[in-house]
């Protein structure tokens, strides 16, 4: 199944389920950034995928799901990178940066897991890692920039 096909089904059955509607999404920048959000439910994934239309969205998942009978095919059409949140996963962390470095979104929930009781949870340290080393990017590139108008 393609993207395109997976959003829109996801975005008919949403309009069955749910009345979504979204403010400020002019605000949303262009190229990459991480999009941390809670994740209090199963609906949280169809509601991304019904509001957003950028086709560049990394969405790290559970890799109890891959071989899961709906989850498995619907992260396979959102190209889902599959992660182990009970140790450090650094190769779906490369994964995660290189996409990003290709201008990707992520999205991704701080705590690796939907709350049961819909509260915050302490987050995993995975997302810290990720925004410092897309600090760190983003200043080396603001340095080369900077190194090249001055030459």
């Amino acid at each position: 199944m393609k993207f395109k096909t997976l959003r829109s089904i996801v975005r008919f059955f949403m309009k069955l389920i749910a009345d979504v509607e979204v403010h400020g999404e002019e605000k949303m920048p262009d190229g990459n950034f991480i999009a941390a959000a809670n994740h209090l439910g199963r609906l949280d994934t169809a509601a991304l995928l019904c509001v957003i239309d950028r086709e560049d969205i990394i969405m790290p998942v559970a890799e109890k799901y891959k071989n899961h009978p709906l989850y498995g095919v619907i992260g396979r059409a959102a190209n889902a990178i599959w992660l182990n949140r009970f140790e450090a996963d650094y190769s779906a962390l490369r994964e995660i940066l290189a996409r990003m470095e290709q201008g990707g979104m992520l999205v991704i929930a701080p705590e690796g897991t939907r709350s049961k009781t819909e509260a915050l949870q302490e987050a995993k340290p995975g997302v810290a890692f990720l925004l410092v080393e897309e600090a760190l990017r983003t200043v080396r590139q603001c340095q080369r920039q900077l190194l090249w108008q001055a030459a």
